[in-house]
């Protein structure tokens, strides 16, 4: 989606079954409501969506699947809350196919100086 986000954009929760697996079929009724609310977008995979307890693979299927929930609706922003630029780089690159208008990108820990350097080599795609 090729818009600039802007107005009130709020962060999803991750649908987990009991079994602690994700519940993806959960994510398009969260979008709906979303979206019905007057949400001007959503956030997906950051820090209040447990993005940090993703593995890679559930990671890419939760994006997916708010992206394709959204259907153009709305903009999706990927959220990325990792420890390692390293890992950063590597969530942005497996969404970087996907619809999504934005990286937010939160340092686990105070950034500092080396976080600034961290967080030019994630916009930078590597």
């Amino acid at each position: 989606m090729k818009v600039r986000p802007t107005g009130v954009i709020p962060p999803m929760t991750t649908p987990f079954a009991n079994d602690g697996e994700i519940d993806l079929k959960l994510v398009a009724p969260q979008v709906d409501w979303l979206i019905g609310a007057g949400s001007h977008g959503m956030a997906a995979g950051g820090s209040t969506g447990e993005g940090h307890t993703l593995d890679h693979e559930e990671y890419r299927d939760l994006i997916a699947a708010t992206v394709e929930a959204a259907r153009g609706r709305a903009p999706v922003i990927a959220g990325i809350i990792v420890d390692s630029t390293r890992d950063a780089i590597r969530r942005g690159r497996l969404v970087r196919d996907m619809n999504v208008a934005a990286l937010q990108v939160t340092p686990v820990r105070s950034p500092g100086r080396m976080g600034l350097r961290s967080m030019e080599s994630v916009a930078a795609g590597g």
